[in-house]
């Protein structure tokens, strides 16, 4: 699917390596954007992280960032179409090596994290999806670098791999404020884990997310979370 349409803005996907997915759906629809100013989307892709968060915070001002030229180029078209592209900036740059300004209160990433399958022959989609791309422990520090004292750092990973992230987190000097299981459908283990990271010490609040009931129509968490976002009813 080349456009996929939510409620207020569209995105085009066509030349991106990743499309949008649940993932995606589930990570902006959590993410807490409550008194924040900036954010930073780090691995943009398509930008629908960016933009289902202006969505959702009238005043925060976003800037994203993409490896890849093609995904920043059709992440910028999104932008210039929405109703925000006043607050909305995509830059092309590896986020490892970018220079950047300032810091920010609210960070988000679907970062690069396909490390227990193999490696997709498709380059551009291989550098998408495979945390060989984009070491772990390099990511987390430069990310809390980023992050202003008080701010928040959200991202979803796969549920297999997230006790090797937990360790870099904890080494970074982050922590769980929020870890969300998410199990895609009702009766399965968890396929992804939704974190909240802060920097000071504070107990995790444990939750488990459904998407979908026995009969894989969707949960009534899901159309609950996602309503605002939907372009069509589920």
């Amino acid at each position: 699917m080349s456009v996929f349409k939510f409620k207020h803005f569209t995105v085009q996907q066509s030349d991106s390596a990743m499309k949008v997915g649940t993932d995606a759906m589930v990570l902006g629809a959590f993410v807490d954007t409550s008194n924040k100013d900036h954010l930073l989307d780090v691995g943009t892709g398509t930008g629908v992280l960016s933009l289902m968060i202006a969505q959702k915070n009238e005043s925060i001002e976003v800037t994203a960032i993409d490896i890849d030229k093609a995904a920043v180029q059709e992440a910028s078209l999104n932008f210039r179409n929405s109703n925000w592209s006043n607050r909305l900036t995509a830059i092309h740059n590896d986020f490892l090596s970018h220079d950047f300004e300032g810091q920010y209160d609210l960070i988000v990433s679907n970062p690069p994290f396909f490390s227990t399958t193999n490696e997709n022959n498709h380059a551009r989609k291989a550098q998408a999806r495979h945390v060989s791309s984009l070491e772990i422990k390099p990511f987390i520090e430069k990310v809390n670098s980023l992050l202003q004292e008080d701010g928040h750092f959200w991202l979803i990973l796969p549920y297999s791999d997230y006790e090797q992230w937990f360790l870099q987190f904890e080494e970074c000097g982050l922590n769980a404020a929020r870890k969300i299981d998410i199990i895609g459908k009702e009766g399965n283990d968890p396929i992804r884990c939704v974190f909240e990271l802060v920097k000071s010490s504070i107990t995790t609040q444990n939750e488990r997310f459904c998407i979908r009931n026995l009969d894989n129509s969707y949960s009534d968490e899901y159309v609950a979370l996602t309503k605002e976002f939907h372009g069509t009813e589920i």
